[in-house]
């Protein structure tokens, strides 16, 4: 892209969407962590709300990593301040992960009814069987008996293995049907705030593709970016979100300053709002 008009683009923004913008960012991360204390309530993880809306916003300081990975530090954040077992804790993440994933796919199903994206079939269709191939993983009792057995055959992580079946009691629970959809139902409602807040976005650069069109392109790069297991999908996402941009019309430099603010506003402001919140609560 040229430099020159990204910049022109830049200053082409309507600042009175700004603080609009990011406090749907800042109530889509408190519904997110609203529902991270549903899901330790029915592990009878008993903290107040309020501790569980700020262990969930430290664990986003470490989203950039590859799967989301580092966000285990909400695990070590329980061990040190209410003794909770790493390996009681730890499958909330992936639980996470797997519900924002399905409410993801259950946005691009019901807007393919009105703007059917090709890129969005492939989201679909892998993020569909991902789902089903990790459901299947977390949820037979073979499993973690295979690993179990594993794990005891290699003398370094030897007592590791004992912590197999605490992860297996959790993962037990939190795969339940009722539990899935409860999860599910928080983060669509998480991710609707996120998708008014990329419509706005749009607005703000005075793009109107109207806010299905524009949801469809958000949830497409973010499943496809996702999947790739790159810290935030980074490189993936982006590229996905200009391509389908550019296909519909909008040039290549007014849609790198889009993807730019909008990772800016979703991603990289929630691990910065994740680091200070890390920073002044857990020194």
């Amino acid at each position: 892209s040229d430099v020159d008009e990204i910049f022109n683009h830049i200053f082409q923004i309507d600042i009175f969407y700004i603080p609009i913008i990011f406090s749907l960012v800042v109530l889509h991360l408190i519904i997110l962590g609203i529902k991270y204390h549903r899901i330790l309530q029915k592990l009878k993880i008993s903290i107040p709300l309020k501790e569980s809306i700020k262990i969930f916003l430290s664990g986003i300081s470490l989203i950039a990593t590859p799967g989301g990975a580092g966000t285990a530090i909400k695990s070590q954040i329980l061990k040190k301040k209410y003794d909770v077992p790493i390996s009681k804790s730890l499958p909330i993440i992936l639980i996470e992960r797997l519900t924002e994933l399905i409410a993801n796919i259950i946005i691009l199903l019901v807007f393919f009814y009105w703007a059917n994206l090709f890129e969005s079939t492939y989201a679909i269709v892998i993020g569909t069987f991902f789902v089903f191939i990790m459901y299947l993983l977390i949820s037979k009792n073979k499993i973690f008996h295979s690993l179990k057995i594993f794990l005891k055959k290699i003398k370094k992580v030897k007592n590791f293995s004992d912590s197999i079946d605490s992860s297996k009691e959790s993962f037990q629970i939190l795969t339940k049907n009722s539990v899935l959809l409860e999860m599910t139902g928080w983060s669509l409602i998480a991710k609707f705030f996120q998708l008014i807040a990329v419509y706005f976005i749009f607005i703000s650069l005075n793009i109107d593709l109207g806010i299905i069109l524009s949801g469809q392109i958000y949830f497409t790069s973010l499943i496809l970016g996702s999947l790739s297991f790159l810290p935030s999908g980074i490189i993936v996402t982006e590229s996905t979100m200009i391509a389908i941009l550019n296909n519909n019309g909008i040039t290549i430099s007014m849609a790198t300053i889009l993807v730019i603010f909008v990772r800016l506003a979703t991603t990289w402001f929630a691990t910065i709002f994740g680091i200070i919140t890390l920073k002044i609560t857990y020194k």
